[in-house]
């Protein structure tokens, strides 16, 4: 199963680096991949999407909807333990990836970095 965890993570990166898209197709299967691993840490996708929610609503269109379906499919399959390590390592390599790339002039401040490929690799990061 961790397998199916590791090649939808990789093609919602992908998609997310090149159209700035997560695909509800992928992330959907991800979310119901978490319902079979373990229907009980499952429950976790709540707590995701309450999580990432209360973020979208703060960021004023900083954040898409798409991030957030996706870290509620993420904490679906990774279950409780993990969330809030999961949320801060997704926005710390984020953070530290945009800083890099602020400080070697590659983009502006106003820029937009993907952050689906964050979150997968903090879920990789969990397993």
């Amino acid at each position: 199963m961790d397998s199916l965890f590791f090649v939808l993570t990789f093609l919602l990166s992908l998609h997310d680096l090149t159209d700035h898209r997560l695909p509800n197709q992928l992330v959907y299967g991800m979310l119901v991949l978490g319902v079979i691993k373990d229907p009980l840490q499952a429950t976790a996708a709540w707590g995701g999407l309450l999580l990432m929610g209360l973020v979208y609503a703060l960021s004023r269109g900083h954040l898409g909807p798409g991030d957030v379906k996706l870290f509620a499919a993420l904490s679906a399959y990774l279950g409780w333990p993990v969330i809030i390590r999961l949320f801060f390592q997704g926005f710390l390599m984020a953070g530290l990836v945009g800083l890099v790339l602020l400080a070697t002039k590659r983009t502006t401040a106003s820029s937009v970095i993907p952050l689906g490929p964050f979150f997968c690799l903090a879920g990789l990061l969990n397993l």
